[in-house]
């Protein structure tokens, strides 16, 4: 499985749970860290639908990249 294949919030979300037992410098080079794991991972998506499941004869896409979206997720990594 490579980094694409997963979604970049999950860095975020993981990471959320080890933050709380890291303290001083450490702490703050792991959450530095996630954010630039999260961004690499953001801008290495293409253009395109990702993660597509199938629920009561729909279709559900829980991610989806286009240029205004694109857009939105730099300035949401780079504003953390």
């Amino acid at each position: 499985m490579t980094i694409s294949a997963l979604p970049p919030s999950i860095f975020l979300i993981i990471g959320a749970f080890l933050v709380p037992f890291l303290k001083g410098n450490l702490k703050k080079l792991f959450v530095l860290a996630l954010l630039l794991v999260t961004l690499v991972s953001f801008l290495n998506m293409e253009t395109g639908t990702y993660w597509q499941v199938q629920f009561l004869d729909m279709t559900l896409v829980l991610g989806r990249v286009d240029k205004l979206s694109f857009v939105f997720g730099i300035t949401s990594c780079s504003s953390k």
